[in-house]
């Protein structure tokens, strides 16, 4: 790997980071353990858009529950790792009970519905 001659961060820079973020309880609670990092990642990267579509309507369904569109392709883009790879990290949350996938038929992408996991204990 290439080592970069990185400047550090000044104070005007320090507003543009963005990150996302991994609730602690999936890294301390024994029951994911067996999941891959990047499954978390990408756990932390649907997250991110759930809060992004909090005050979209249109990503809101009948119950009041929040969905998002993140496809496999769009997974592979921002992860740099192949579909058979994204599959399995959504396949990972998904099994674990963090995501549920649902079909929209007609060549639409499935809508994602994050789970409410701060009922872990």
């Amino acid at each position: 790997m290439k080592k970069y001659d990185l400047p550090r961060i000044k104070r005007k820079n320090a507003e543009t980071l963005s990150f996302y973020q991994i609730p602690e309880i999936l890294l301390k609670n024994k029951e994911f353990s067996s999941m891959d990092g990047w499954s978390l990642l990408l756990f932390g990267m649907l997250l991110d858009r759930v809060v992004q579509s909090a005050d979209n309507e249109d990503c809101t369904d009948e119950n009041g529950d929040i969905f998002i569109i993140f496809t496999v392709e769009e997974a592979m883009e921002k992860c740099k790792k192949g579909n058979k790879a994204i599959i399995k990290y959504f396949k990972q949350l998904e099994d674990a009970g963090l995501i549920e996938r649902k079909r929209r038929g007609l060549g639409k992408p499935s809508a994602i519905y994050v789970n409410d996991f701060t009922y872990l204990t």
